[in-house]
């Protein structure tokens, strides 16, 4: 992921399961759960351990989609986030999938 990654920090970085393993009932990864709360510090270390920015969930969203979807709460890092996606290579021209995230 060259520039996605960044020093572990937070609550994941002892955790020694890859971060892609994990999936809730919604498909989303833990990363995909760093987006819905813009925890752009434990986002990154999921990222240095090896999360896949460009995954999609179960009903076919990527992590932009979340962010979108989820930007207007107050006191997350969302531009920094959305850059830091944008800087991962995920796929801005994927289209919304029906039903929402």
């Amino acid at each position: 992921m060259g520039n996605c990654k960044a020093a572990p920090v937070g609550e994941f970085s002892g955790d020694h399961e890859h971060p892609d393993v994990y999936r809730d009932e919604y498909g989303f990864t833990k990363l995909m759960d760093c987006a819905v709360k813009g925890d752009i510090e434990n986002a990154n270390a999921l990222m240095k351990r090896g999360a896949d920015p460009r995954l999609l969930n179960g009903r076919g969203a990527n992590i932009l989609h979340i962010l979108c979807r989820n930007y207007m709460w107050p006191g997350h890092s969302y531009n920094e986030f959305v850059r830091t996606m944008l800087k991962c290579q995920v796929d801005v021209d994927a289209q919304d999938p029906p039903n929402g995230y």
